[in-house]
């Protein structure tokens, strides 16, 4: 059987319809770019060290009246529950809820989640003088959960423990 060219040229057009029969490749998937913050992070983060800067003020100069002012209406603490921090609550109970002289919070870690929720991490290093007079200095490590209210931080939850992170 000899093809003519006719015959050839028609196995060539039904050879090449073929070839565009092919399955055409799958779209490249889109990724979006990871939306950016509204909120200036620099700056929110120096409003949370202001305010923990402002809480160790007013308990060293015992002004306790103005850390009402520090956290939102339903805040939670659970502060470290070993042994030398129970001795320090029960010395200072007439205090109310700070019962230490003075206390150093070096942070760890300061995260703005967005723009009205962040954490604290850190340490703390707490002082009080015992009924002697003698003066002592508890550790301890807290995370802390703030939340943003009327454009101002403030603490919602705090968390600390007798063990201390490096």
């Amino acid at each position: 059987m000899r093809m003519t060219s006719l015959s050839l040229t028609a196995l060539a057009v039904f050879v090449g319809s073929l070839a565009g029969c092919e399955k055409p490749p799958p779209p490249k998937e889109v990724k979006e770019a990871p939306a950016q913050p509204t909120f200036d992070e620099k700056a929110e983060v120096a409003a949370i060290n202001k305010l923990r800067d402002a809480f160790s003020l007013a308990i060293a100069e015992k002004r306790y009246g103005d850390l009402k002012g520090a956290t939102t209406p339903d805040v939670k603490v659970a502060p470290p529950g070993c042994e030398e921090w129970q001795k320090m609550r029960e010395a200072g109970k007439d205090r109310g809820p700070f019962p230490y002289d003075k206390i150093e919070m070096t942070p760890i870690e300061t995260v703005i989640l967005n723009h009205d929720t962040a954490y604290d991490f850190g340490n703390s290093k707490v002082y009080f003088k015992d009924e002697n007079g003698e003066e002592h200095v508890l550790t301890d490590t807290f995370l802390v959960i703030l939340k943003k209210v009327d454009g101002q931080w403030k603490l919602h939850r705090e968390v600390g423990s007798c063990s201390v992170v490096k």
